[in-house]
């Protein structure tokens, strides 16, 4: 190995050029190998997600599931007795965000917003929810 190297213990340029190409070689030949196995636990990924049993949720032109018909609460009293309606009103007037003369009114923003979390909300919170609130003024926005 002594012909490597010059009278000054330095490398010969011929063997530099060949240790760079060794080196490069070697670099290209690993970023390749990361690049497949990388591609390939993507796709595995992408399979597993396409086996999944749930459907993906995308929007419809129309609901999927018709709205339940609360109509009947605005201008009756059916609603008086049930437990339900009766502990969302209080809690409701209780936080500010309504008052009992605004319940009372037949066709009133509010009164309609009570009716659908009563009767019409298909998730049913219950009045000790944090957003029992803030669902509250959404559906009273919706009906105004």
């Amino acid at each position: 190995f002594t012909h490597d190297f010059d009278v000054f213990g330095k490398l010969n340029p011929q063997n530099w050029r060949t240790l760079f190409i060794s080196c490069s070689v070697v670099s290209f030949i690993i970023i390749i190998s990361l690049s497949a196995a990388l591609d390939s636990a993507k796709n595995k990924n992408t399979a597993d997600e396409t086996t999944d049993t749930k459907q993906p949720v995308a929007p419809t032109l129309s609901p999927t599931i018709p709205p339940v018909d609360i109509s009947w609460c605005f201008n009756s009293t059916e609603y008086v007795g049930n437990v339900r309606y009766a502990s969302l009103r209080s809690t409701l007037v209780a936080s500010g965000l309504s008052t009992d003369t605004e319940f009372a009114t037949d066709d009133s923003y509010q009164r309609k917003s009570l009716c659908w979390l009563a009767f019409g909300d298909a998730l049913q919170i219950d009045k000790s929810d944090p957003f029992i609130e803030q669902r509250f003024a959404l559906a009273t926005l919706f009906y105004s």
